[in-house]
């Protein structure tokens, strides 16, 4: 899920359900600003946030932690007088998960003049709905952010003229993973995919790269519904390949081990980043061989990096985010309310043409977030800080209090 910059992607989709609304602050008894204003708050009341996000389905875990990192971070900005003045509250829109949901929450709340109601919106939690999402807060020009946007349409800032994701491009992680495959000395190697907008994504950009690195390649996929992957692991196997390249979220990544090791295969096995936003280490049976496991681990996880006050952000959250993913992925809803602070302060203004134009152009370097620096551009509405010297190529290792520890520590 640097992430974000975690690029995170659903693992499987419930059941699409009514949209629940929970949170912080309640929509009712704000006056709404004109939409041709289009301030985002009342002229003396609160700046509102409409985080679109699933606190229920198949990502739950990542709306909530976002959603924590945003709540933490209103804290943090409320105890020091707000942001130009205005205390922050965030409406929590359910999207349990679902796209088309999600879609259909957009609409609901946006239309018939809502957006003038909202600062900024947060479009949902993973990379299919904030997908989803974008071409509905894109016609009501929103200031809008996500952690991605599944298939990077906002690599072209022209087409998401409103909206700023906190993860960088798509290919710097790829990129930095098959520098790693080819320093290694690999010329053949598996891939074994989840199906999905990001994993889909991903392949677009690695798959390139890899030719050009001289590397051969088999690709086999595997549904989000999986729960046993040993005959994806045995095709590969079976042609021979020197190294697996896994394209996993979650339980995925201990079914991949689980696989090889049940073959009985030593092949190394490669982690790309959204796979090492887990513990891998926990996911498989106790005496399962870790040995040859490689993760591609973000700058926020690592026990060198020097970024957001981790204390700090779980001192201002409501509750405590989830142990191992807190830096991956609350950190990206804390980014958010930063960038939006920073841009309120350089615009001088909430207004949405203001913030759009003030984010059009920012850098982020006073330690708030957990990368080194962020910034967007005209051209690029994603982090273009996060190249791919922004990820590490490491062993499998344990995560904990958001930073990646040797195996054993």
């Amino acid at each position: 899920m640097r992430i974000t910059r975690l690029r995170i992607r659903a693992a499987a989709y419930a059941a699409g359900g009514t949209a629940a609304i929970a949170g912080v602050a309640a929509i009712a008894g704000v006056a709404a600003t004109s939409a041709t204003a289009h301030q985002g708050r009342a002229a003396s009341g609160p700046i509102q946030i409409l985080d679109i996000t699933g606190t229920s389905g198949a990502t739950a875990i990542f709306g909530t932690q976002e959603t924590l990192g945003m709540q933490a971070a209103a804290n943090y900005y409320n105890k020091r007088g707000g942001i130009l003045g205005h205390k922050i509250k965030i409406d929590i829109v359910n999207d349990n998960s679902d796209p088309a949901t999600a879609a259909s929450d957009a609409s609901q709340y946006l239309s018939g003049g809502g957006a003038s109601k909202y600062t900024m919106v947060w479009a949902g939690q993973e990379g299919t709905t904030s997908a989803a999402i974008i071409p509905i807060v894109k016609k009501y020009h929103v200031y809008t952010t996500a952690v991605n946007d599944g298939n990077g349409q906002c690599q072209k800032g022209s087409n998401c003229p409103n909206i700023f994701l906190q993860a960088g491009d798509l290919s710097a992680g790829e990129a930095a993973d098959t520098a790693a495959l080819k320093k290694d000395g690999f010329k053949k190697i598996g891939i074994i995919q989840e199906q999905g907008t990001y994993d889909q994504s991903e392949a677009t950009y690695m798959l390139p790269d890899l030719r050009r690195a001289g590397i051969k390649y088999t690709v086999v996929t595997f549904p989000p519904t999986a729960v046993s992957l040993t005959p994806e692991m045995q095709t590969l196997k079976n042609d021979n390949v020197k190294a697996v390249f896994a394209m996993t979220l979650g339980p995925a990544g201990g079914y991949v081990l689980a696989a090889r090791a049940a073959l009985g295969w030593s092949v190394p096995v490669h982690f790309d980043v959204a796979g090492s936003t887990v513990n891998l280490a926990s996911l498989v049976p106790k005496g399962t061989s870790l040995a040859k496991v490689w993760e591609t681990e973000q700058y926020c996880e690592n026990i060198k990096a020097k970024g957001i006050n981790w204390n700090l952000m779980k001192a201002n959250a409501p509750s405590a985010p989830a142990g191992d993913i807190e830096c991956t992925i609350a950190g990206d809803g804390w980014q958010a309310i930063v960038m939006l602070a920073d841009a309120a302060a350089k615009a001088k203004s909430l207004s949405a043409s203001a913030l759009i134009k003030a984010t059009s152009t920012l850098k982020i370097t006073k330690g708030l977030v957990s990368s080194p620096t962020a910034c967007w551009t005209r051209s690029n509405h994603e982090d273009t800080c996060q190249d791919a010297g922004f990820y590490d190529i490491v062993p499998l290792g344990n995560l904990k209090n958001s930073r990646l520890y040797p195996r054993k520590s």
